[in-house]
């Protein structure tokens, strides 16, 4: 027969070790909760400035031109850090251009324009989408 029998120092001890973890566990989650919300709370604003935000003309006119202009973009969708672009017609599209105005990389494929700014991807989505 096992006997699971514990001697006084030993419950003691696996109380204190209880009192001390414990709080750090419950400090540790809170910590967590409060980085998140306080995250969430800095991208809902900076959404608002990039609305609020004036849009660049001129800017936004040589994106245009870099996607061949206007009448060629089809659709625009923003992905994280990338603008996807669904053109009528691929030639026209300058990618030299794209990644003089910022794009990290810029991908071709079919009649999508995949381009990657950055953390600068939804103002310049705002700044393009029709």
């Amino acid at each position: 027969m096992i006997t699971l029998a514990m001697s006084q120092e030993e419950t003691l001890a696996l109380i204190l070790i209880f009192v001390c973890v414990v709080p750090i566990l419950i400090l540790a989650v809170f910590a967590i909760f409060k980085t998140i919300k306080s995250k969430s709370k800095i991208a809902e604003k900076r959404e608002i400035n990039i609305e609020k935000e004036p849009k660049d003309l001129e800017q936004q006119k040589m994106f245009y031109e870099a996607y061949g202009g206007k009448e060629n973009m089809i659709d625009i969708v923003l992905t994280m850090s990338r603008i996807t672009v669904k053109v009528k017609n691929v030639e026209k599209v300058n990618g030299e251009s794209l990644k003089s105005l910022g794009a990290v990389g810029v991908l071709f494929a079919g009649d999508e324009i995949k381009s990657s700014f950055g953390d600068r991807a939804p103002y310049i989505y705002e700044m393009i989408k029709k």
